[in-house]
Parts: structure tokens; C-alpha cells; sequence
């Protein structure tokens, strides 16, 4: 999926500040089912082209989550502007239709993010608004293989990532394997093992950090496994989504961090805080691909990103 074609609109996103970055918990707590029928409230995504739903081969999942906007002074903002990640349009994870209770702009970029920009020109006083998201994905295992067409943006060291440190690379060359799957193997019951969960953690610290301290949450947990990968010369990613099981009503909690690995000609969920090993790519939707260089509008955040006074959760 490219950028969306040159225009004015699009240029300003580009232009907008990156110092304001939203963030989320990032554990998977609870999640509740979706009992409301979307079909007749979902719409098409503009630009991106709709993905057909053989039964036999993929799963259609809905998903339904909120934003929570707020103005916490007594005087009215303006021009306030936020975008936040949609579900990715990846290979196996087609988004379908989506419906956003307010107006609103959906952008793809080069990685297959969808973004979504939403626009308050004035926004009064103390005031509060819930922005509902719905979103209909298909999901075909059989669809996940493809071309790697840039092995070496996911066998580089990155911020958090720090796959050159020499006492990574150490534990790495211990680990490794005859086949990036036994080493994947390896690597993923080294973390599981050795490193304790430690709660949300409101902070990012890193491979390094979980590796000397050997705690962490769910996003060192993947940060460790990429890391360890990568310096096997295997890439691997780190990724933020939801893991459901069904239509779901997703919350802040629910979002979650994995890494996925790269071989046999497609990327493998090894989530090793949850110990799933090759976890069903129906259960794993992925919103967002970590990369420590801007790719959207979003910048560097986890979630979503504001200009403005305005708060938010999601």
C-alpha cells in the first residue's frame, strides 16, 4: 500500500509538530464481545481496495473501539487535530469497511498502516466527546506469504532494539540454531524462561534493559525477541494490536505487544509474554509496526498523536 496521492492536506500532516505523542497501556487485561450486528453501520475505506472473504480460507472479524476526547480548560480549543492508527492492511489482514461516528480522513502509508485524522475546529470548554471506531478485517492465514521486499529495515538495530549490543549478540550466538525456526524456537523459550512480566509499564526500556534486569512488559518481552533475532541475522519485528478471539469490543487495556519473525516466506507470531508460539494469525490484529523513524502523521507514538491542548485515551 502507498502514501495517499500529493495534495495540500497532505502536506500539512507531514508538516504538524511531533513533540505531542499520545500514549496507551500497553497490556492485554479483558476484552468483551461485540453483540451488535456492524454490517449495515460498516463503510469502505477510501483507497484501499476491499478484500473478498472466501469462508473457506479466512475469517471476518469486527472490532469496535472508542475514542475519548476531552478539553480540560475553561476557555474553548481550536484547531485541534489528532490521528491515530487504524487496523494495518497487511498481507492476511485485509481491512473491509469502516465506519467512524464523526467526520474524519483515513490515510494508508508505505508500511500498510491506515491512519485516521480527525479535526475539531472548535472544541467548548470542559467538554467531552466519545468517538465511536468500527472496523470489519479478513483475515487469511493463507495470504501471509509473500516477497520480502526489504530484509534489512528488520535486521538493523533501532531505539529500544539494540540487537549490536555485544551482551545481546552473546546470548544470540547461544541461542542460534541450524534454521531461523529452531532459533526462533530457542529464543522464544529463553525469554518466556528468564524474563519475569512486571506489569504495565508506563515507560518503553528496551531489549537491553529487560535483558540486564530481566523484567519487563509485554513490549520488552517482543523487544528482547526481535533484538535477539536480528542479531542472528533473522528479521523480525516488533508489532502493537489486539488479540481476540471473536467480534470484540476492544478497550485501552486490551492493546497489546508481540514480535513477529520472518521465514518460510512469511512473518510468524513468537509472542513470548504470552507464551504463544506461533500464535493464530486470526486472533492477532496488528495496528501498528514499531519503526524508530516517522513513517505518518503519528510520528514516533504508540497510539495516536495530537496537536493541540486537547486529551485523549484510546
Amino acid at each position: 500500500m502507498g502514501r495517499p496521492s500529493p495534495g495540500p492536506q497532505t502536506a500539512r500532516l507531514w508538516s504538524v509538530s511531533t513533540r505531542q505523542q499520545g500514549s496507551i497501556p500497553a497490556g492485554l487485561a479483558r476484552r468483551s464481545i461485540l453483540a451488535l450486528p456492524l454490517a449495515g453501520l460498516l463503510a469502505p475505506v477510501p483507497g484501499v481496495a476491499h478484500a473478498e472473504c472466501d469462508a473457506r480460507r479466512c475469517v471476518l472479524r469486527h472490532l469496535r473501539f472508542f475514542l475519548k476526547t476531552s478539553n480540560p480548560l475553561d476557555r474553548a480549543l481550536l484547531e485541534q487535530r489528532l490521528w491515530c492508527y487504524l487496523p494495518a492492511n497487511l498481507a492476511g489482514q485485509r481491512v473491509v469497511q469502516t465506519h467512524v461516528s464523526v467526520p474524519h480522513q483515513i490515510y494508508p502509508d508505505a508500511l500498510g498502516h491506515l491512519i485516521l485524522e480527525l479535526s475539531f475546529d472548535r472544541f467548548p470548554p470542559f467538554a467531552h466527546k466519545i468517538v465511536t471506531i468500527d472496523a470489519t478485517l479478513a483475515l487469511n492465514g493463507s495470504e501471509r506469504r509473500q516477497e520480502l521486499a526489504a530484509p534489512r529495515e528488520w535486521l538493523a538495530a533501532e531505539r529500544f532494539i539494540e540487537s549490536d549490543h555485544p551482551q545481546i549478540g552473546l546470548l544470540a550466538r547461544q541461542l542460534g540454531r541450524s534454521t531461523p525456526a529452531l532459533s526462533a524456537r530457542a529464543i522464544f523459550e529463553w525469554v518466556q524462561g528468564n524474563i519475569r512480566y512486571a506489569g504495565y509499564l508506563a515507560e518503553d526500556r528496551g531489549a537491553l534493559q529487560a535483558l540486564l534486569t530481566s523484567q519487563g512488559d509485554c513490549t520488552e518481552y517482543a523487544d528482547l525477541v526481535v533484538a535477539l533475532c536480528r542479531a542472528l541475522g533473522i528479521p523480525a519485528r516488533m508489532v502493537g494490536g489486539y488479540v481476540v478471539d471473536g467480534d470484540a469490543v476492544v478497550l485501552p487495556q486490551d492493546y497489546h505487544n508481540w514480535a513477529e519473525v520472518f521465514w518460510d516466506g512469511q512473518w510468524q507470531v513468537v509472542d513470548a509474554q504470552k507464551g504463544d508460539w506461533l500464535g493464530a494469525s486470526a486472533h492477532y490484529v496488528v495496528f501498528r509496526i514499531y519503526r524508530d523513524v516517522a513513517s505518518n502523521p503519528v510520528g514516533l507514538a504508540h497510539r495516536f498523536r495530537i496537536s493541540g491542548d486537547l486529551k485523549a485515551t484510546l
